[in-house]
């Protein structure tokens, strides 16, 4: 992390995280950015889907900021990768003003809906930790570019057996491209996979809060495999 700016300094207390440019043209070049937005983007060090097979993502971390608004005015609008984690902003709904969005990450989703999500058309991999308030997966069938779908409840909701109940997860099985989806305490009001087996994409899953039986039998009527996404399909994002 890049610590010779005070515009950085400032934006770290707000928790935004920053990564350091390799040659010094970047570097100048980010430092620029830096000192005319508050935030300093580079290409991301983390270990994200290869979506698009594009070598290197433009990527931002939003960490445990205080504010209640998104900070849209200070985020280049060219921005494709994205974590917000543990913010307390009361809505994300002008996270659909970063068209070019193609991987977002968010631990602590405020709203009740993930309708506005379905306005980022190039997403293709969307994690989401803590998601108490939606009780529909119905606009994530409208998200056709997806390939990896992460959904899951908070560590801390095992021990009591808490679920985030939805409606359905049969709008999972029509997304033409998924590849990857984890349902991690996230489950259906019938508790039941059928429905997923339907789909002709999918290769990889992880599932916890169904029955035992009911995941066994779906593994044994499908060629989808029970693993996390798989190795060949993450890269390091050099920074």
């Amino acid at each position: 992390m890049l610590r010779d700016s005070t515009s950085l300094a400032s934006f770290a207390d707000r928790g935004f995280h920053t990564a350091s440019a390799t040659s010094s043209r970047s570097r100048r070049s980010a430092l620029r950015q830096a000192r005319a937005t508050g935030i300093l983007l580079v290409n991301s060090p983390h270990r994200t889907p290869a979506v698009s097979h594009q070598p290197r993502l433009m990527h931002l971390d939003l960490l445990r900021d205080k504010s209640a608004t998104f900070p849209l005015a200070a985020i280049p609008k060219g921005l494709d990768s994205l974590c917000v984690w543990h913010c307390k902003y009361k809505t994300l709904r002008p996270i659909t003003e970063l068209r070019n969005l193609r991987a977002l990450k968010i631990a602590s989703f405020p709203d009740d809906t993930l309708d506005f999500l379905t306005e980022l058309k190039e997403l293709e991999w969307l994690s989401i930790l803590h998601l108490p308030k939606v009780t529909s997966l119905r606009p994530i069938g409208r998200m056709r570019a997806l390939r990896w779908l992460e959904l899951e409840t908070l560590p801390s909701w095992d021990a009591s057996r808490k679920r985030t109940v939805v409606d359905s997860i049969g709008p999972l099985a029509d997304l033409p491209s998924l590849q990857h989806v984890s349902l991690l305490g996230v489950v259906p009001e019938d508790r039941s996979l059928q429905i997923l087996t339907a789909s002709r994409s999918l290769r990889t899953a992880r599932l916890h809060g169904f029955a035992k039986d009911a995941t066994a039998k779906f593994f044994a009527e499908t060629t989808v495999q029970n693993a996390h996404i798989p190795d060949h399909a993450l890269q390091a994002q050099a920074a």
